[in-house]
């Protein structure tokens, strides 16, 4: 590949990905029958790193582990090794480099490795020696995360991408290119046929288009190569270099409890043929991207996740009962609000008291043993018989929600701090995230928290360790966009018990 490339021309935007993160493959990995063991001092590979955001994120919330990135942009690789340094991470390096010239043999062995927004944008050369890297550097338990557009729903946005390539081919500067892409877009929403599949299609995709950053569009949409694959055709691909497929690291998207029930009873009939059935699900689902986890094949996963693994694994959850009075106890259906506003209904005593147990403590993460502990101690008048034949549905309850985003599963508990110090700090890469203009600040939960308003992202700089809560409030009133407003003091208490909440205090 060559340097000479687009992406130190139009800098693609820095993000943290929530479900990249090593505790969460790690959690799926277990599901899916492959034990990984303590994973805090993982060695970590990232393909494409950019400027280095995601894995400094990693870096800082799992400080015992290695962390390498390499990019082939200088200018990246440069700005990753400066935020680096900004923020004190010492257990990243950075390297300029291309994925082709990459020797295995001095890479050395990898517990994960990471590369999100890469396999559909380059050659197919270098897919081949991304998976060469894969097969050769994978630890003999070791995860590997690959993202890339799929078919058929990328049929949908081949035609917006197809008709911007045309109507821009005589332009190169980006910005002049991406401005008349998308006025090209609006052109053709005007003249589709009205109440056409057609022009039902345009809009779709300019409602898709309208939130993302230029440089998204520009990168991912009007880039040389874009090369969508049919699922069969990806694991073909990997299965030549000796990888095998295990799951989805976001199995919210094909968990086939929101189907009707035929389809799900013709979906449960393919779990003898799992690759078959996941591509029907792209069919159902008209996928157009996906994020798959791969290992090699020795390690030998499981198909169909298995509910008895959660016993390893640490749980949380932010689930409460909408009726606080609600009996969680007994077999009672108690309606639930979990994350995004959702609601649902559990009537399995064992799951309420779970999730109320997880509530009071959210964003803790409990292991699985002091639950069952818990449980014991809560229905100990159950006879001993009667409660392990509910163990089993319990467990595969707990799945579920896992798979509808209500439950976390996670492989171990970042440090982070559930009490406000009398010196309150809160974590230095989500200080350094406000000092660089982000939208939101990363959790050590791995979570991302968008900051209601200034005043908040200013007491998340304050907070570093060296104020009380009464001097932060002080900074902030001698601010002049702050000194006018009245009870600084609850404020900043308020924005403090929110910090801890989410899991953003290191002390």
């Amino acid at each position: 590949m060559s340097s000479d490339f687009s992406y130190d021309e139009v800098v693609y935007p820095s993000y943290v990905f929530q479900h990249i993160r090593p505790d969460r493959l790690a959690a799926i990995a277990a599901i899916h029958g492959i034990e990984m063991g303590d994973i805090r001092n993982a060695r970590i590979l990232e393909l494409g790193c950019g400027d280095g955001a995601n894995l400094l994120s990693i870096a800082y919330s799992m400080p015992e582990s290695k962390c390498l990135g390499v990019d082939l942009s200088a200018d990246r690789i440069s700005e990753a090794k400066q935020n680096a340094k900004e923020i004190g991470i010492s257990n990243a390096e950075f390297i300029f480099a291309d994925i082709c010239d990459l020797k295995t043999k001095d890479l050395g062995s990898f517990d994960f490795i990471i590369a999100h927004g890469l396999y559909s944008w380059i050659p197919e050369t270098v897919c081949q020696r991304v998976l060469e890297i894969y097969r050769d550097c994978l630890s003999p338990c070791g995860i590997g995360y690959i993202s890339y557009n799929t078919l058929p729903g990328w049929h949908l946005r081949g035609i917006v991408r197809e008709a911007m390539l045309f109507h821009t081919e005589n332009i190169s500067e980006p910005e002049s290119k991406i401005n008349a892409a998308l006025e090209f877009l609006e052109f053709l929403r005007r003249s589709a046929k009205s109440d056409s599949v057609y022009k039902s299609i345009i809009e779709s995709e300019i409602e898709s288009t309208k939130d993302r950053p230029p440089a998204n569009i520009f990168h991912d949409d009007l880039a040389g190569i874009n090369r969508p694959l049919y699922f069969k055709e990806f694991i073909e691909e990997i299965s030549r270099f000796g990888l095998k497929y295990i799951a989805e690291s976001e199995p919210v998207a094909f968990f086939d409890r929101k189907f009707p029930e035929e389809t799900r009873e013709a979906l449960n009939r393919l779990w003898d043929d799992f690759i078959r059935r996941e591509q029907y699900l792209d069919f159902i689902t008209c996928s157009r991207f996906r994020s798959s986890l791969v290992c090699n094949v020795e390690a030998n996963p499981e198909y169909q996740p298995n509910p008895a693994s959660i016993e390893s694994l640490w749980l949380a959850s932010q689930a409460t009962a909408i009726d606080e009075k609600a009996n969680l106890t007994d077999n009672s259906t108690v309606e639930f609000r979990g994350p995004f506003n959702s609601t649902f209904q559990i009537n399995h005593p064992f799951v309420k008291s779970t999730l109320g147990m997880l509530a009071d403590v959210w964003p803790q993460r409990v292991p699985f043993a002091e639950i069952s502990k818990h449980l014991r101690q809560t229905f100990s008048r159950l006879p001993d018989e009667r409660f392990d034949e509910m163990f089993p549905l319990y467990r595969a309850f707990l799945l579920e929600l896992f798979h509808s985003m209500i439950v976390e599963l996670r492989a171990f508990c970042p440090d982070y701090k559930l009490e406000i110090s009398a010196r309150p700090e809160v974590s230095a890469f989500a200080r350094w995230q406000v000092a660089k203009e982000f939208d939101y600040v990363t959790t050590l939960t791995g979570s991302n928290l968008v900051p209601e308003n200034n005043l908040m992202r200013s007491t998340i700089s304050l907070a570093d360790g060296t104020r009380t809560k009464d001097e932060i409030a002080q900074s902030l009133k001698s601010d002049d966009d702050f000194s006018t407003f009245e009870n600084l003091n609850e404020v900043v208490s308020e924005n403090l018990r929110k910090f801890r909440n989410a899991g953003l205090l290191i002390g």
